[in-house]
Parts: C-alpha cells; sequence; structure tokens
C-alpha cells in the first residue's frame, strides 16, 4: 500500500516514478505541505465555478475527447464525440474536438490542448479495457475534483454505471472540470445521452 502511494504521489507530481522515498520526494513532500497548508487556487476555481453553475450549457465551451488507444476505440469513441457534438451545437453551446477522426494524439497533449482553447467544460470517451465501466473524475490519494466529482456523480446515476476518481492526464492536467465516460460501446446515441444528462444535471444544480 506504501509503494503504490509513494508510486501515485510521484506520478501526479510528475516525478521519476521508481517508488524510491529519497530526497527529492523528501523535499517535494516538504513544499507540498506549504503549498496545502491553505486551499489551493484550483479548489478556489471548482468552488467558485460550482457556485456560478449555469442553468444549462448555453454560452460553454465544451471540449470532447475521444480516446484513441487502439484502432476500435478510436472509432467508436469518435463516433460517440461526433453525437455529443452535434448535441452540443444544438444545445447553444460550442464544441471542440481534441483530434481528427485519422489521427491518435497522445492524452497529455490532448489535455493541453483542452488548456489551449480554454475550456469551460470537458468530456472523454474511452472503452474501460481492463477497467471497470462507469464515469471518472480526477481523485488521487492527495486530492480530488470536487466539480469533477459532482458532475459524474450526476452522471453516472443518469447513466446506470459508477462514478469513480482516477488519475490520467486528460482529468489531472486540464484546468477545466472534466469527466471521462468509459464504457464497452461507444456509439453517437451514447454521446447525445451523454451530453442531454449534463444538461439535465446543469439545469437542476442551477437553480
Amino acid at each position: 500500500s506504501t509503494l503504490r502511494a509513494v508510486l501515485d504521489y510521484q506520478q501526479n507530481r510528475e516525478m521519476a516514478e521508481d517508488g524510491v522515498v529519497g530526497p527529492e520526494v523528501v523535499d517535494e513532500l516538504s513544499l507540498m505541505s506549504r503549498e496545502t497548508a491553505k486551499m489551493g487556487r484550483h479548489h478556489v476555481r471548482e468552488r467558485v465555478w460550482l457556485s456560478a453553475l449555469p442553468q444549462s450549457l448555453v454560452g460553454l465551451r465544451v471540449f470532447l475527447d475521444p480516446f484513441c488507444r487502439d484502432d476500435h476505440e478510436a472509432a467508436e469513441a469518435w463516433t460517440a464525440a461526433g453525437g455529443a457534438a452535434l448535441t452540443i451545437r444544438d444545445a447553444g453551446a460550442q464544441a471542440f474536438l481534441s483530434r481528427s477522426a485519422d489521427t491518435k494524439p497522445a492524452e497529455r497533449f490532448r489535455a493541453d490542448h483542452a488548456n489551449e482553447v480554454a475550456a469551460d467544460l470537458i468530456l472523454g470517451f474511452c472503452h474501460p479495457r481492463t477497467d471497470v465501466a462507469g464515469v471518472f473524475y480526477f481523485a488521487s490519494a492527495q486530492s480530488h475534483s470536487e466539480a469533477g466529482s459532482a458532475i459524474a456523480g450526476g452522471l453516472a446515476a443518469r447513466l446506470g454505471v459508477r462514478a469513480a476518481g482516477r488519475v490520467t492526464p486528460l482529468l489531472r492536467v486540464t484546468r477545466a472540470p472534466a469527466v471521462i465516460v468509459s464504457l464497452p460501446r461507444l456509439d453517437s446515441s451514447l454521446g447525445r445521452t451523454v451530453v442531454r444528462a449534463v444538461d439535465a444535471w446543469f439545469a437542476e444544480k442551477g437553480q
């Protein structure tokens, strides 16, 4: 358990992941303890985001990320993102896609792109592969995304799956609240359903 915690910490702090608590890890822990003595900027930003939640997606910049770890996932996730993009536009919001249909950029690159376009909300689509199906938000042993957790919980309830915390670049690096829908089958109908469920969650929480 300690080894897993150390590796998780090193990954989150973008350090060499060797599981060794050496001088660099100790220094980083000391620095982090000072940083977390009071609420971090990202926690403040998320709480402000939740407190000022609009009643719909209208006017928001929604970043869609179809995962592409293999050809099958790339094709199905792209179809789901396409259905989501059309529904987002119908809802009066702007849709941005992390990649084109025939490219497979790395997840970290796609996460950086979400920050570049100043997204207000990030929705990812992927296959569970060896993981469980669900809706994922950022959570590690040290911190978690309050906004991501809230959205994932509401969305998971509407999709009939569980919400769970994960540490991936799309969830960890992005500044806007982000969730990833991870289901065995991804299609345009699912993309539309996800956006409608998120819009309904906004309407419920934004009142």
